[in-house]
């Protein structure tokens, strides 16, 4: 533990083209870690909800909105404290 700043990268398998790329902390990134946020089921009627005529902006910003609202209450519902949560 402790403090790096060389960033940590997980990429599997590649990113293809209409493929959504989570950029998160480590306080979001830990929560699906210890099991608190399934990241697929979280996404899932997210995903459902986009059509054709859904304004990409305001759902992105949406879904990290709901991200760090959904985690930070995994971390209080599991009585575990919370790292900062930041998802781009």
């Amino acid at each position: 533990y402790g403090v790096s700043p060389e960033p940590e990268f997980q990429l599997s398998p590649p990113i293809q083209n209409g493929d959504l790329l989570i950029i998160a902390s480590d306080g979001l990134w830990d929560a699906v870690e210890f099991k608190f946020l399934d990241m697929p089921l979280f996404l899932e009627p997210h995903l459902r909800s986009i059509t054709t005529k859904t304004n990409l902006n305001h759902f992105v910003s949406k879904l990290c909105t709901e991200l760090i609202k959904t985690t930070k209450k995994l971390y209080r519902d599991a009585k575990k404290t919370c790292d900062n949560i930041t998802v781009i």
